[in-house]
Formats: structure tokens, sequence, C-alpha cells
């Protein structure tokens, strides 16, 4: 596995460049942003999609970005994560209520479900979905020794419009990957 991690500010740009050559199927791109970005920001969430065509590339808007020691409220952190051997799958669903949070835990359940599945790597709306029932259903279809990680889009404290990133673009109104 190789991994490397970057930050961009407006300020001060990205802090070191991405090495494309990690672009593959077995790459994992995770992404963390400031909920409400600058067209500078989104210009350059547009960007690591081309870097990484072949990658799974996600992210989410977060109330607050961690990088090392440095909390942030106005930047771009970017994982990049390149498996040997890990075969990754990206599924989504869209979910209106919140009420529908546990049913939408087990059809995410049993879109990822294969015999080798070994971990699951969620990001959900902020706002639309209850991260517990949510994980119940997931808990629900998938094996007990599947590990579930993940977290749910911020937008500080304002409870107003969280996003989550795929394929370069920005969606929001309750989506899960």
């Amino acid at each position: 596995m190789e991994f490397s991690l970057h930050r961009y500010t407006v300020e001060s740009k990205w802090d070191r460049a991405f090495d494309s050559t990690l672009d593959s199927p077995q790459t994992l791109v995770v992404v963390f942003v400031t909920p409400r970005p600058g067209e500078e920001l989104c210009s350059e969430l547009a960007g690591i999609h081309v870097s990484f065509p072949n990658s799974v590339v996600i992210g989410c808007s977060s109330s607050g970005e961690i990088y090392g020691e440095v909390l942030s409220d106005d930047s771009i952190i970017a994982a990049v994560i390149h498996f040997a051997d890990t075969r990754l799958k990206l599924v989504h669903c869209e979910i209106t209520d919140a009420v529908q949070s546990y049913d939408v835990g087990t059809s995410v359940a049993e879109q990822l479900l294969a015999p080798d599945l070994a971990a699951v790597f969620t990001l959900t709306d902020g706002l639309k979905v209850n991260g517990s029932a949510y994980v119940e259903g997931l808990n629900h279809i998938l094996p007990d020794d599947a590990i579930i990680t993940g977290g749910l889009a911020g937008d500080c404290d304002q409870f107003e419009r969280t996003w989550l990133l795929y394929d370069g673009q920005c969606h929001s109104g309750g989506f899960i990957w």
C-alpha cells in the first residue's frame, strides 16, 4: 500500500504535487473540504478527478479539515491510498428522508456484499441520514468481521447544506457513497 496526504489552501496552494502514477482502479482518493468552497477550491476539486481518472475519488464537506496537528476551515485535504491487492467498489444510494436510513443501509450493504468483503468506507449526507440507523442497516446484512468506517458530511455549525464529492462533482441532497 502506498499513501500520500495533501493540503490545499488558497494562500499556499498544494503543499506537494500529486503522484498521478498511483492512478488505478485500486486507488482510493478521499477528500475533505470546507462546506462552502469558493470558485478556486471547486476548480481544485475537479482537478483531483482529472489527476486520478481511473481511481475512486470521493469526499465530502466537513466541519473542519484535519491535517496533522492543524485544524482549518477553508482548505482541501486529500488522502491518496493505492492498494496492492484490494478491490474497490463504489456504490451510491439516494435518500430523501432520515426515516429511510436503515433501509438505505441494507441496500448499500446488499450492493457491496461479496465473499471477499473485508471493509466498508462510507460517507453520507450529514443532514438527511440518521447515522445510527444507517449503520444498523449495514450491520444487518454485512458479515460480522467486515469493518465499517466513514462519517457524515458536515457544514460547521450551520445545519443547512452538506454535500458529497464524486466524479469531480459536488452532490447535495441526500446521497450516500
